[in-house]
């Protein structure tokens, strides 16, 4: 069974979040903190927007994308292709099995994954780029940022590496995998 599940902290009421099953603390302040969590459930498609609090993502499968405006977007247990973006907090991602797009202005950048979807796409203006990746997994890597750095000392890499970029193929090549960390450092690491 497919659902959709729309949350809009411009529109929301704390009484409306209860009853859709989200959880609302620190109701009201200036940087509101949701968690959604479903257990077994199989979603469809999750929004969430902010245009000013913190976002927290846990345990949800399906299409999942969410923005913020000026907080920080945390996401654990994400099993589907996410979407996440915020103008200027950090942004931190564990266990994600699928498909990624993620960006930040003026934050760091945290990604563990632990599976892999159709694609990998991160970008940050300034602020630094941690990626760690399943060793063994076939990847088309298209790294920049002012300083990159990756081990690939036991697994098979083509291609071109200099402090500045890595370009090329791991493991035989496969999933596109593109981080963009504009003047900002860049460090893969494979899991």
């Amino acid at each position: 069974m497919k659902t959709l599940l729309t949350l809009s902290f411009l529109t929301i009421s704390a009484l409306a979040a209860s009853s859709l099953g989200a959880q609302a603390q620190d109701w009201p302040s200036k940087t509101p903190f949701i968690t959604k969590s479903f257990t077994g459930e199989t979603i469809g498609e999750v929004r969430v927007e902010t245009s000013g609090g913190n976002l927290s993502l846990r345990n949800l499968e399906g299409a999942v994308t969410a923005g913020t405006s000026g907080g920080s977007v945390s996401a654990e247990v994400i099993n589907g292709d996410l979407s996440a973006h915020t103008s200027g907090g950090n942004v931190h991602m564990s266990g994600l099995s699928g498909s990624l797009e993620t960006s930040t202005n003026g934050g760091n950048i945290d990604v563990s994954m632990t599976g892999m979807g159709k694609f990998v796409r991160i970008h940050n203006s300034g602020g630094n780029i941690a990626l760690e990746i399943p060793k063994g997994q076939g990847v088309e890597l298209n790294i920049h940022g002012d300083r990159v750095s990756a081990d690939f000392a036991s697994s098979a890499f083509t291609g071109k590496i200099d402090k500045k970029r890595v370009e090329g193929t791991l493991n035989g090549g496969g999933i596109p995998i593109t981080v963009d960390g504009g003047d900002g450092g860049v460090q893969l690491t494979l899991k």
